[in-house]
């Protein structure tokens, strides 16, 4: 017999397959962190499983959805991550087949209708997805249609539907990520990202998009060259957190472009020399964007922690 789940306020599993990374060089998950922390800002219960440092993953996944749960949101990139999330989305499917399964990250975004052509998959989400999965989540519970929701594109009856995209939200209304689900000690980082093994380390978002279009990067079939970025006191307030609530010594920037805003790095650099925060910290930044800091300017990033800059390929 099949089992079909009816709690309409169970949880939500929001899950990052396996990636085939070595587990000594892995990060923190922050892509389904920040869907866990907003949602839990909406009082939505979480599972938050990843695959990476949760062998057993799939075991605890089928049991919470016998349980009631009440869909599942899987973010993946192109890689290896698919092939584990077609096995669970087909397990999933052959003893739950009304079960809600949604897709997100950089491949679906890219890659729509060849994504949801696939059996096991309901709908996608495109491009930045804590809002829009919240939205989502509000349809499944009141058993309304998909059409008015921007950022998506699902199927009905067999029918593939691709609704507008959704405007890029300010992330200083977005709350902080829910680091609280995850234990560091699981997530040492790469080596050349950390200046020593001493290091506990994280990585940390404060901008998302970017508004160059670099012919070889993803982010402008996805974000569509729009940017933004937490202001210089939030990215601080993050940062403090991490230092003090979990020990963090070395943060590395997952920015797509750390200095966009020259003004908004400078301040961000200040107030941490102001609040004396000890943390260590990495950056990917443009060429272009290195050479236009002065001297007194680079100093100011090393005085405020800087370790190093990553500079990209596109120069």
């Amino acid at each position: 017999m099949k089992l079909i789940p009816t709690d309409k306020n169970g949880e939500v599993i929001v899950f990052l397959p396996e990636t085939e990374e070595g587990l000594d060089t892995i990060t923190p998950p922050l892509g389904t962190l920040a869907i866990a922390g907003y949602l839990e800002s909406k009082n939505i219960p979480i599972l938050h499983i990843d695959q990476r440092v949760t062998k057993n993953s799939k075991e605890i996944i089928m049991n919470c959805i016998r349980k009631g749960a009440l869909c599942i949101s899987m973010g993946f990139g192109t890689g290896p991550q698919i092939k584990y999330v077609i096995e669970l989305s087909n397990a999933i499917k052959k003893d739950f087949p009304n079960f809600p399964i949604i897709w997100a990250g950089w491949h679906p975004s890219i890659l729509i209708r060849q994504t949801l052509e696939h059996d096991s998959v309901d709908i996608i989400v495109k491009g930045q997805g804590e809002v829009t999965t919240y939205e989502i989540i509000k349809c499944i519970r009141n058993g309304t249609n998909y059409k008015d929701l921007h950022g998506i594109a699902y199927k009905e009856n067999g029918e593939i539907f691709n609704n507008p995209d959704r405007k890029l939200e300010d992330l200083n209304n977005m709350p902080p990520m829910a680091y609280h689900l995850i234990d560091f000690k699981n997530y040492p980082g790469p080596p050349n990202r950390r200046s020593s093994p001493e290091d506990l380390f994280s990585n940390f978002r404060s901008s998302q998009g970017c508004p160059w279009r670099c012919a070889y990067c993803a982010d402008p079939l996805v974000f569509n060259r729009r940017w933004t970025s937490l202001t210089p006191e939030r990215t601080v307030d993050e940062l403090e957190n991490l230092s003090k609530k979990y020990g963090i010594t070395y943060v590395d920037f997952v920015d797509d472009t750390f200095i966009v805003n020259k003004k908004t790095t400078i301040a961000f650099a200040k107030e941490m020399i102001k609040r004396k925060i000890k943390i260590k910290w990495s950056a990917n930044v443009r060429t272009g964007s290195i050479v236009r800091l002065t001297d007194e300017e680079l100093q100011l990033l090393k005085q405020a922690g800087c370790d190093l800059l990553h500079a990209g390929v596109e120069s």
